[in-house]
């Protein structure tokens, strides 16, 4: 007698912030690890391989689970925010085999949720900014 769907009585959204979360949607390099803790709200992106002129485009739920604002680490500082669509543009360091980007909630960084993975090469990750 479980109901599992995402939509409610009234077929309205329930549950979404539990299937929200930052991803790419298009990737400079090819993605090793997509990563999202829901209590924390951290996130992590892990590309490898050679970087192309594209940036990297990631949706983020702002207005779920950021607002009103989130703070950036990455392996690149070359970034652009665009608030109107929730989409990060990223440009990975393109000197670098394994690039990662990490999004918190403002204030509120914590490496302890992340994955071995991201803990691995975060000594390459820097603050970058914090966007509202």
């Amino acid at each position: 007698m479980e109901n599992y769907s995402l939509l409610g009585p009234n077929r309205k959204p329930r549950n979404i912030d539990v299937v929200t979360r930052p991803y790419p949607m298009r990737s400079s390099s090819e993605p090793t690890l997509l990563f999202f803790d829901i209590d924390s709200k951290h996130a992590s992106i892990i590309l490898k391989g050679k970087v192309c002129e594209a940036p990297t485009i990631i949706y983020i739920p702002y207005d779920i689970h950021y607002f009103p604002e989130f703070t950036v680490w990455a392996t690149s500082s070359e970034m652009k925010w665009d608030k109107e669509n929730f989409l990060l543009y990223w440009y990975p360091a393109k000197n670098q085999e394994i690039n990662q980007i990490i999004i918190a909630p403002g204030g509120k960084y914590n490496a302890e949720v992340l994955p071995s993975p991201a803990k691995d090469i975060i000594s390459k990750t820097t603050f970058t900014s914090t966007f509202s």
